[in-house]
């Protein structure tokens, strides 16, 4: 956002001066893309609830620290999909969102393992991701 590549990882506190992240807002809200597949499971619903509170500060919590994920990080959905616009861009956007159908996280897993530098399914799921599709719309 600061057209900096070594700019820290971290909460964004300062003007943007390179790009607009439209997903700012979502972050703060603790709405998140990635990690659903382990919370609804067994959705039954046609729609989620996108928002895991305190999902922000845990992901925070750990930026630059070495850490077991599986063991360690206790909230282990987050925002991991951004859009980030040019600053021209920033005052079309109208709305922004996470695709909160069922369908986006419901199927089976598949499993998968390494031979060598090969990836081997030893099944295989239907599940369609582990990240949900983000959007934005742009008025102009």
């Amino acid at each position: 956002e600061y057209g900096d590549a070594a700019t820290p990882g971290g909460v964004d506190n300062k003007p943007d001066t390179f790009l607009f992240n439209v997903t700012e807002d979502l972050l703060a809200r603790d709405v998140c893309s990635y990690g659903y597949n382990y919370l609804y499971e067994k959705i039954e619903t046609p729609t989620f609830d996108p928002v895991v509170k305190g999902a922000r500060d845990e992901n925070n919590l750990w930026r630059g620290k070495p850490h077991d994920f599986t063991n360690d990080v206790k909230i282990k959905t987050i925002l991991f999909d951004q859009i980030l616009v040019s600053l021209n861009l920033k005052e079309y956007v109208q709305d922004v969102g996470v695709f909160d159908r069922a369908i986006a996280v419901t199927g089976e897993r598949s499993s998968v393992h390494f031979q060598g530098d090969q990836l081997v399914y030893t099944k295989r799921g239907d599940f369609a991701s582990d990240h949900v599709p983000i959007w934005a719309v742009l008025k102009f």
